[in-house]
């Protein structure tokens, strides 16, 4: 009896002791969280398949790059978002997170922490782990449903997206800066769509510090932002983006804003989308300091029936500062919305604006000592595979006795040859119809931009030279000499050789409601009517006005229709 009675006493005082243990371990445990101590430490929470990462790389699970202070706006992947878009606490060490750093040490991920500063890429929602790390340059791929990746800190270095064509991504900028000096900053090659937003209280940076690229090698990527598919930049917070020596946005498809604070500056185009760009709201300065604001270049049809080459903007509040034009579009410019605002400056009125050298990288010129003749250029594969443009009357250059005039007519990519019609002054050019004569098929020129006639002996030659302000005072045809500044046959005899208009349409511009206000060096408002659109048509050259308040200050044509004016309701102010 006292046997059981002694052992019934160990027990009950080892179970008590225990209990004791546990009570103390569980107090330790709950001091430590309140001090903010984590109960273990990185090397048990961090899983063997994460040991290749060292405390220099950049993957997604790695404690150090996910850090950061007040001055980078206090962003942690340790908060992200879960699908239902509140906020979930992630434990980043364990990486469960939903993060996308591969997690097998495959990828080289190591970088050196003078170059590159601390960054974290969060998976919102959609695909996990569909990004790699390789050196300075982020790549996402292999989406399996539209996602959602939201990326703060600095990187040096560069994005790629090539996502494949099936889903969508959209990429949240929570104060982020990218900058590049080597290549372009962000490439888009493949995507359903893709969309760049600025969150709400960030401001966002992307820096291209390259020298300058030819525009017209795609394997280089002339913008700091260049897209093969369609791209919008959107969100409530700020981007600023600064391309030193190149261009700005440029889509390949469609380009379309929404809601955001964008600041842009550059060499050439501001924003450009080869289809279309169109504006829904926000507010944007633009600035291109040796080219056009606002541009699109195809007039085509697509394959779903539409209609491509329109710039439209319907709401937002939008200064545009251009060397060159501040809109070209290559089919229609349409002005919507009553709370529109925007302020353009081309030329010398924008005080950013540089010297424009003479050459335009999407046009080629046909120069003549006369302007007794029309031109057409037939592009040339095979009697299967060609395409028409007309030239267009572009500048005259005098000195001396002797004048040059000067055609341009649009560089079209894919094509073998050229050949040039010429037409009497006076004939309605109908693209191989009625002509004086015509050239043999010429190589386009990646060196030269103007194909120079000279007349003598009652025949004419041609060869490929560079567009020039000079001119010869030796009589017509003559090569060499200086001559005085480039000038038009009428209206502003002081502007320079290239186009700084307001706004300017291949086909037609609708004003429909908006507050514009064009201080332009060239015509405010002018829409063609002289050239064949890629969709078979002839620009109408006309433009619409049926509200809206227009003040226009212009060295030359305030409002030019080579069609029809047509203006049903506001008010213009013209001074």
């Amino acid at each position: 009896m006292f046997k059981r009675k002694n052992i019934f006493t160990v027990i009950v005082s080892l179970m008590l002791t225990a209990a004791l243990m546990i009570g103390v371990m569980i107090s330790f445990s709950a001091c430590e969280a309140e001090n903010g101590a984590a109960p273990f430490d990185d090397e048990t929470s961090i899983s063997d398949e994460n040991d290749a990462f060292d405390g220099d790389s950049i993957g997604g699970n790695n404690e150090e790059e996910d850090v950061f202070d007040e001055e980078n706006d206090g962003v942690s992947s340790d908060s992200s978002v879960d699908e239902e878009g509140t906020d979930s606490s992630t434990d980043n060490e364990n990486g469960d997170d939903g993060s996308s750093a591969p997690s097998d040490g495959d990828n080289d991920t190591s970088v050196n922490d003078d170059d590159v500063l601390p960054f974290s890429i969060t998976c919102v929602s959609g695909s996990e782990n569909a990004y790699s790390i390789n050196g300075r340059t982020v790549t996402f791929t292999s989406l399996t449903q539209d996602s959602v990746y939201s990326i703060s800190g600095s990187i040096y270095g560069n994005i790629i997206i090539d996502v494949g064509d099936e889903y969508k991504l959209d990429i949240e900028l929570c104060g982020f800066t990218l900058t590049s000096d080597t290549v372009s900053p962000i490439v888009i090659l493949s995507g359903n769509e893709i969309s760049l937003s600025a969150k709400k209280g960030y401001e966002n940076f992307i820096y291209d510090k390259r020298t300058a690229v030819n525009e017209n090698d795609e394997s280089v990527y002339s913008a700091a932002v260049y897209s093969f598919c369609d791209l919008e930049i959107c969100g409530k917070g700020s981007l600023s983006l600064i391309s030193e020596n190149n261009n700005g946005i440029h889509s390949k498809d469609d380009l379309k804003l929404k809601n955001l604070m964008l600041y842009v500056k550059c060499k050439d185009n501001a924003l450009k989308g080869n289809d279309s760009v169109e504006i829904e709201s926000g507010a944007t300065t633009l600035i291109a300091t040796l080219g056009d604001c606002i541009k699109t270049s195809n007039s085509d049809i697509s394959e779903k029936g539409k209609q491509r080459g329109t710039v439209t903007i319907s709401g937002g509040t939008h200064e545009l500062f251009s060397a060159c034009d501040a809109i070209d579009a290559a089919y229609d410019v349409i002005i919507d919305g009553s709370m529109t605002v925007i302020n353009i400056y081309t030329d010398k009125y924008s005080e950013y604006s540089e010297e424009v050298t003479a050459v335009d990288n999407d046009e080629y010129y046909i120069r003549f000592s006369t302007s007794s003749y029309k031109y057409s250029v037939k592009y040339y594969n095979s009697d299967d595979d060609f395409l028409w443009v007309d030239a267009e009357y572009h500048s005259k250059v005098s000195g001396g006795r002797s004048n040059y005039y000067y055609y341009s007519f649009p560089k079209m990519n894919g094509y073998a040859s050229l050949q040039i019609y010429i037409y009497s002054s006076d004939s309605v050019t109908s693209q191989g119809k009625d002509y004086l004569g015509y050239t043999d098929y010429i190589a386009p020129s990646d060196v030269y931009d103007t194909v120079a006639f000279t007349s003598r002996w009652n025949s004419i030659s041609y060869s490929w030279t560079n567009y020039t302000t000079s001119v010869s005072s030796g009589g017509p045809g003559g090569m060499g000499g200086m001559g005085g500044p480039g000038g038009m046959v009428a209206g502003n005899t002081d502007k320079g050789d290239h186009s700084t208009k307001g706004i300017k349409a291949a086909n037609s511009i609708v004003i429909n409601n908006g507050t514009l206000n064009i201080t332009s060096y060239d015509d405010a408002i002018h829409a063609n009517s002289t050239s064949t659109l890629e969709n078979g048509e002839v620009g109408s050259g006309n433009v619409t006005i049926n509200g809206g308040r227009i003040r226009i200050s212009s060295s030359d044509d305030g409002l030019h229709a080579d069609g029809t004016l047509t203006v049903n309701a506001g008010e213009i102010d013209i001074i």
